[in-house]
């Protein structure tokens, strides 16, 4: 039998143990939402003698990268910019064309967490402040979901000023206006140009976003998605239950959502062709690039260039038999344009996929790996294949 009194003491200790508990799933759900409120963090530092850093805080799953640098093009001079470790993985693109501002965008075809240098740059100025005055970032899981972003920059002081915490609008990369674009990638080189998609509009000057397209849509019901909405950032695998067709179309749809994202003003047509020593390929430059005074062109041969009556200037080359990596100089009355074409080299001997199997994973340019360059050459031979394209 129990005494009295142990019993009363029993009694007392267990609203105790009750509240102690209680605390304990406070602290456990205050911990949780704050972790899942985590604001990820770029911080530009200045190392002295126009060197700065880019570094990344308390990423969670970031797939896609935005960041401008506003700066005074009249005093500045931005030198060269290198990825570092945490754009390792990332298809990674500069654009320099508006005065004042330089962008870097970055996609990847899964998220990463963590912290670590995003790239180092240098900038010659004589302003005692630092050379940047700005700085605008924006990040996305690649999902659909956009993530909460803080971005600090140095003073003139060498602390770090705060700029106003921006949530993202949309999970869309665009890093449009650029004819010069500088393409760097530790894992697959990546070219992009513009395709030139009749642009779908919701109201007058607006464009519609890309994901609204129709070829968007259908390719995203062909899918299965329940989201219509979801990033339009990645590449989608061609290893999804679909017919070659189907799934070509669906991987050369992302394919157009990236290669408008830095070639926005020049444009290459055919968009997609195959490099079979026969394919004519014309690039079109706006007016505003200036009269073309020469050309140098790689792993192509060159038919000739003009203008068209509405001021564009154009190129026109044949791509070399199986060739890859396409490049064009443009030397132009204002500037030289570097462009590399988007070609796919002719795969031999394609398997025949019926539908509901998997696709193959061709690694056609010998590397050891599939990647998403591969699965771009891939779709490009099996449309050709399907008289598609």
């Amino acid at each position: 039998m129990i005494p009295n009194s142990y019993a009363r003491i029993e009694g007392a200790v267990r609203p105790v143990r009750a509240l102690r508990c209680l605390c304990v799933w406070v602290l456990l759900f205050l911990c949780a939402s704050s972790s899942f409120a985590a604001t990820a963090t770029v911080r530009l530092l200045d190392e002295g003698e126009g060197r700065y850093r880019l570094e990344a805080e308390g990423w969670q799953d970031v797939a896609a990268v935005d960041i401008i640098l506003y700066f005074n093009s009249m005093q500045v001079t931005v030198g060269t910019v290198d990825p570092g470790p945490m754009l390792r993985g990332f298809r990674y693109a500069e654009n320099r064309a508006l005065s004042g501002q330089l962008r870097l965008g970055a996609l990847r075809d899964t998220p990463v967490s963590g912290a670590g240098t995003i790239a180092r740059l240098s900038a010659v100025t004589n302003l005692s402040e630092g050379a940047f005055r700005a700085m605008r970032v924006r990040l996305s899981d690649g999902e659909g979901s956009n993530l909460e972003v803080s971005a600090a920059l140095p003073n003139r002081f060498g602390t770090l000023a705060a700029t106003i915490p921006e949530i993202v609008a949309t999970s869309e990369l665009n890093l449009s206006g650029s004819p010069e674009v500088t393409l760097k990638s530790e894992t697959t080189p990546v070219v992009v140009v513009e395709d030139p998609l009749p642009p779908v509009t919701e109201a007058v000057g607006e464009p519609a976003p890309l994901a609204y397209r129709e070829v968007r849509r259908s390719a995203t019901e062909a899918v299965g998605t329940e989201n219509p909405e979801r990033s339009e950032l990645f590449l989608r695998p061609l290893w999804m239950r679909l017919s070659d067709a189907e799934a070509a179309e669906a991987t050369l749809d992302d394919w157009r959502v990236l290669l408008t994202v830095t070639r926005d003003g020049i444009r290459q047509s055919p968009s997609f062709p195959l490099s079979d020593g026969r394919q004519e390929v014309t690039l079109y430059l706006p007016a505003e690039v200036g009269a073309i005074q020469g050309v140098a062109v790689e792993n192509a041969r060159l038919l000739g260039s003009g203008s068209t009556s509405n001021g564009e200037e154009w190129v026109r080359v044949v791509p070399a038999k199986g060739a890859q990596d396409v490049e064009l100089v443009l030397f132009t009355a204002k500037r030289e344009v570097i462009f590399p074409l988007q070609v796919a080299p002719l795969i031999e001997n394609l398997p025949v996929v019926l539908p509901d199997q998997r696709l193959p994973q061709i690694d056609s340019d010998g590397d050891g790996r599939f990647t998403t360059a591969d699965a771009y050459r891939l779709a490009i031979n099996l449309l050709v294949r399907a008289g598609e394209i």
